[in-house]
């Protein structure tokens, strides 16, 4: 087996691994909304709640709606709305009809620019931790700043030339921006991100040990300990906790536990161009 096929056995591990922890996330949230409408019709049945009810299962209602039954609504609202629309008047010019604002993907240049800008603002804000702080405090912060900046660099390093992967480049690069503020600002914010980069990075090190073919190691219980632990922080923000600063601490730990495995292995943090935008 060569390098470039193992390289891709190994993301198709990694996308793999992605959509199954989609799934899972699914059905959770089908079963809990299950749950909740059988408490709601035993309320009911026992004369209680009308009105929380009510509220609660046409959100719910318009939640699990299929798009075909939501089309069919619109289709028949609009045709009723044509219905009791006045006639246009023999003479009257056709109303204008606006042409489609189409979205102008960014040039080479500014995307290169929007790249170095970001890069600078990271760079910035990692020498700012690390004097005000000290490693031992920032760490996990530093990690993940320097994981955005691995990310940067490699976009940088393969900068296409194509319009449509441009535009990609470019709304990585703003998602990178959108994270960075969020981790600045603090609270639920900062820690929603540091679910979501802790969970893309226990995505790599799934693919990394399934690729392995061992099916019982270290390693393997190691994921299986932070995938627990990850579900159990997706749970905790989704009520949002009261204590922030608890599972915020928590994720830090994670990251730092996922980076120091991945590291063991060999892991770089810089990905592919094409990939990585596409991720996000």
């Amino acid at each position: 087996m060569n390098a470039l096929t193992e390289a891709l056995l190994i993301e198709i591990e990694e996308v793999l691994a992605i959509v199954n922890e989609r799934r899972a996330d699914q059905v959770a949230r089908f079963d809990t909304d299950l749950a909740e409408l059988s408490g709601l019709r035993a309320a009911l049945q026992e004369g209680r709640g009308m009105e929380d009810a009510r509220i609660k299962v046409r959100a719910l209602k318009q939640r699990h709606q299929p798009s075909e039954d939501r089309k069919a609504l619109l289709k028949t609202q609009d045709v009723r709305v044509r219905m009791r629309a006045p006639q246009d008047p023999v003479g009257q010019p056709p109303p204008r009809t606006e042409k489609p604002i189409v979205r102008q993907a960014p040039s080479r240049v500014v995307v290169l620019g929007s790249i170095q800008r970001e890069l600078s603002q990271l760079d910035g804000r990692i020498v700012e931790l690390l004097v005000d702080e000290g490693e031992s405090k920032s760490g996990p912060e530093v990690c993940f700043l320097s994981d955005l900046r691995a990310g940067l660099l490699a976009v940088q390093k393969e900068l296409p030339e194509h319009d449509v992967l441009l535009q990609l480049v470019n709304d990585h690069v703003e998602a990178v921006e959108a994270t960075f503020k969020d981790l600045r600002t603090g609270g639920i914010a900062r820690a929603r991100r540091f679910f979501e980069h802790d969970r893309e990075l226990l995505g790599r090190l799934k693919a990394m040990v399934r690729a392995d073919g061992q099916k019982k190691n270290d390693a393997v219980k190691t994921v299986e300990k932070l995938s627990e632990a990850l579900q159990k922080a997706r749970k905790t923000l989704d009520a949002p906790p009261a204590d922030v600063s608890k599972i915020s601490r928590e994720l830090e730990d994670t990251l730092l536990t996922i980076h120091k495995v991945l590291h063991e292995r060999g892991f770089v943090a810089a990905r592919s161009l094409l990939f990585s935008a596409l991720r996000s």
